[in-house]
């Protein structure tokens, strides 16, 4: 006779008693080369699901014994299953979220290097950072993001050789700040003025009002241009906590601290790069929905009170979420739901064995 673990005590801290009663499952997922990991509660299973096949067997004065699950039976069996999974822990959140990768994080602090974080328009209007829990120590710093090939505009053959005619979205500090301009593919060489020779453009520097307004010139004179403007820069000025952004170390946000000033080297929309630091917790880094199916064994275990026990031990399944909608929030994550399909393993008793107990053996 196979051997079964008792029947959960009456404990209140024992968690498989809220499942006494309900079929559990566990799961060992393959690892490869028939080799599993070790089994892990994963779900319990509905009884209607699996208690007209335990009606099917039959123990005779209570005897204990073990009945192979033959082919002939299994047709009377569903081949699938759905499982609730009321144990969100890493392994089994790897399975509802259809993981390929998971990894553990430790507790500890950890460093946020150029986060690109867009300014709202207004100083009312926060900006999240992507961790929430930031430290004091070290200090947010923040600074202008670099800019790639910004659209400026379009020229028409009638504008571009008036100062204003086109303008960069941001504010650039100085001259070295702007790396590229172009008009319909063919370079503009940024300067502060005069014009001297060849393709070129002026751009108004600093924190001004009118900083990035463009003049284009050929030749040494102001010309109009015609086709697509594209501008490569990154403002250089360096930003002041309190004073040019304000950071909420509470909840993790950033809000630009004042556009309407004359001297603000920020605009509306601005993309900044932030550095700081940030608590993490013991976890899981999971990378969702890439992997659907996972191959393994599972054990489907029912301990009652009144009536049969039994441990069906499957040699192969499938796991997969199921068809329902996936849904959770953070305030309420109680049960997913995981579909467990049995598969013929091509062995002589290709859908495992069940040994079955009256209750008072288990």
């Amino acid at each position: 006779m196979g051997s079964i673990e008792p029947r959960p005590s009456n404990s209140a801290s024992t968690s498989d008693n809220v499942q006494v009663g309900m079929p559990t499952v566990e799961f060992a997922r393959s690892l490869g080369g028939g080799v599993f990991a070790a089994f892990r509660d994963l779900g319990i299973v509905r009884s209607a699901a699996i208690a007209k096949e335990l009606n099917l067997i039959t123990l005779e004065n209570a005897q204990s014994g073990i009945s192979v699950v033959v082919r002939e039976d299994v047709q009377r069996f569903e081949s699938r299953l759905n499982i609730g999974v009321h144990d969100h822990g890493g392994e089994n959140m790897q399975l509802i979220f259809a993981s390929a990768n998971r990894a553990s994080i430790a507790a500890g602090v950890a460093a946020i290097v150029d986060e690109v974080v867009f300014l709202q328009a207004d100083t009312i209007e926060w900006s999240d950072l992507a961790n929430a829990l930031v430290l004091k120590t070290p200090a947010v710093v923040a600074d202008p993001a670099p800019i790639t090939d910004e659209d400026v505009g379009t020229g028409d053959g009638t504008t571009g050789d008036t100062l204003g005619d086109f303008s960069l979205d941001f504010k650039p500090l100085v001259i070295g700040d702007v790396t590229s301009v172009t008009v319909a593919g063919v370079a503009f060489t940024p300067i502060l003025g005069p014009f001297v020779s060849g393709n070129e453009v002026i751009i108004t520097v600093g924190t001004g009002l009118t900083s990035g307004e463009m003049q284009f010139g050929v030749g040494g004179v102001a010309a109009n241009v015609t086709g697509a403007i594209l501008a490569t820069y990154e403002p250089t000025h360096a930003l002041v906590e309190n004073t040019d952004y304000i950071i909420d170390y509470a909840d993790g946000r950033i809000r630009v601290e004042d556009l309407t000033a004359a001297s603000a080297p920020l605009r509306a929309n601005q993309p900044v790069e932030v550095d700081y630091s940030h608590t993490t917790f013991d976890g899981e880094s999971i990378e969702p929905f890439t992997q659907f199916v996972f191959a393994g064994r599972a054990r489907v275990k029912l301990l009652t009170d009144i009536g049969i026990n039994m441990r069906w031990t499957i040699p192969l399944v499938n796991l997969r979420l199921t068809d329902d909608e996936f849904t959770f929030n953070r305030e309420e994550f109680q049960e997913s739901q995981l579909s467990m399909t049995i598969v013929d393993d091509g062995t002589s008793i290709p859908f495992g064995t069940m040994e079955v107990f009256p209750e008072s053996a288990a």
